[in-house]
């Protein structure tokens, strides 16, 4: 009987150091491939999974971002520092003392202003590849970048009041998928936004900079996260209605139409998303605020590669970058008629 009770123990002992040894050869990997950026050897799903936990993340580095009692954070003001993630390498920033990715001569009388977030910024690339300077080496024109990683329309309008100039006669408004759920608060809310406390942003800053490590920890948040989506009933996600997009968006840029009347404003959607382009010129001619602005709703659908693109990331390379640059050229060139 003792015999086979010390059986038993030995071949559970053996199971459980056979697992530990599995988890801990695999945890190994995982972070020798996380370290050698290999991520794209690892099925899509556990790449994203990971990536998304442990890339990092600029407006919530100290070294990088500063808090702002109006739009939460900015870039840090009058710096110059580098920024790096999985899929590129350190991309320098010059940042001016409003905070934008952008010089100190930038702010004088800017004849374009770019709104946005971080791809307008420039996230994955240097600040001459950045569209908004390329935009200004091709026209020869005082161009301003106020992209900011993270920022919905929202923000972006609330920015763009402290920087606009009556020199300023054209604004590109730059806009993302994940801006959805900030403009629907804004709308809901009055049209007013409920700013973090500095501490709220300081613990944000630490949560984002906290992932759980290594440890066999990797392969278990990514399986936690997997059973969340597997046990949770899949809900309708209100921004994959176009229209409901759309509609949010232009009554914000309604609701700050003193910034736009008598400027060309051109919208550009990035990632790009043809059928949205389509929801916003419908719902272009039914906002009567926005009658008589201006407007070009440009179209990259068919112009941005997946070559153009960071696999993980999905920001713009710098390739993407010269491409909109060059067919935002041709718009900003030449004139634009009125929408009546």
């Amino acid at each position: 009987m003792r015999k086979k009770s010390l059986e038993i123990f030995f071949t559970v002992l053996t199971l459980i150091l056979g697992i530990l040894s599995a988890l801990v050869i695999s945890e190994v990997s995982l972070y020798l491939l996380v370290k050698t950026h290999n991520l794209h050897l690892l099925p899509t799903n556990l790449a994203d999974s990971i990536y998304y936990n442990t890339r990092s993340v600029i407006q919530f580095e100290p070294d990088f971002a500063e808090y702002d009692k109006e739009v939460s954070y900015l870039l840090k003001k009058n710096a110059r520092f580098t920024f790096a993630n999985y899929e590129f390498p350190p991309t320098g920033y010059l940042v001016n003392r409003m905070g934008t990715r952008d010089t100190e001569e930038a702010l004088i009388a800017p004849e374009i202003i770019f709104v946005g977030d971080s791809y307008t910024m420039g996230w994955g690339v240097n600040q001459a590849e950045a569209f908004p300077q390329m935009v200004s080496a091709l026209t020869g024109k005082r161009t301003l970048n106020t992209g900011i990683a993270g920022f919905g329309t929202a923000r972006e309008m609330l920015l763009l009041k402290r920087l606009i100039t009556k020199e300023t006669k054209q604004i590109v408004i730059q806009y993302c998928s994940n801006d959805f759920e900030e403009n629907k608060k804004y709308i809901n809310e009055g049209f007013s936004l409920k700013i973090m406390s500095e501490k709220e942003y300081r613990e944000l800053s630490n949560k984002s900079r906290s992932y759980p490590g290594y440890l066999c920890k990797i392969l278990f948040s990514h399986f936690l996260e997997n059973v969340k989506v597997a046990t949770k009933k899949p809900l309708p996600n209100p921004s994959d209605n176009k229209n409901l997009v759309a509609h949010n968006f232009l009554r914000i840029l309604a609701h700050h139409r003193d910034l736009l009347i008598g400027r060309q404003i051109s919208i550009i959607i990035s990632p790009a998303d043809k059928l949205l382009v389509e929801a916003i010129n419908k719902e272009l001619h039914a906002v009567i605020e926005l009658q008589g602005i201006r407007f070009e709703i440009i179209d990259t659908s068919e112009l941005i590669q997946p070559g153009d693109s960071y696999p993980l990331d999905k920001h713009y390379k710098p390739s993407g970058h010269r491409k909109i640059a060059s067919l935002l050229t041709e718009t900003l060139t030449k004139k634009q008629p009125t929408i009546k």
